[in-house]
């Protein structure tokens, strides 16, 4: 069963190589805690940057109010990341 929970406006960190590009692109999706900690995202994004990739990190938990969705918590409110990963691309 699908529900319509409302729009939401997702944020995405960007994290772009230098020039006109064009460049390929990665959207991350983060893992059911939500966003880790920032030295690793900035990790992340030195290296797809290094290797001449646009980074897009999606935040699908914060515009929802989710802290985190791991163990019994995982099926507490449907979140459709798929949607969400394309809808960042479009």
């Amino acid at each position: 069963m699908r529900m319509l929970i409302g729009a939401f406006l997702l944020g995405a960190l960007l994290a772009a190589p230098a020039g006109a590009g064009p460049f390929p692109g990665v959207v991350q999706l983060h893992g059911c805690g939500g966003h880790g900690p920032r030295e690793a995202e900035d990790a992340a994004d030195a290296r797809f940057v290094a290797l001449s990739y646009v980074l897009k990190i999606i935040d699908s938990f914060g515009p929802r109010s989710i802290k985190e969705r791991c163990g019994a918590n995982c099926w507490a409110a449907p979140v459709d990341r798929v949607v969400d990963a394309y809808g960042v691309l479009a």
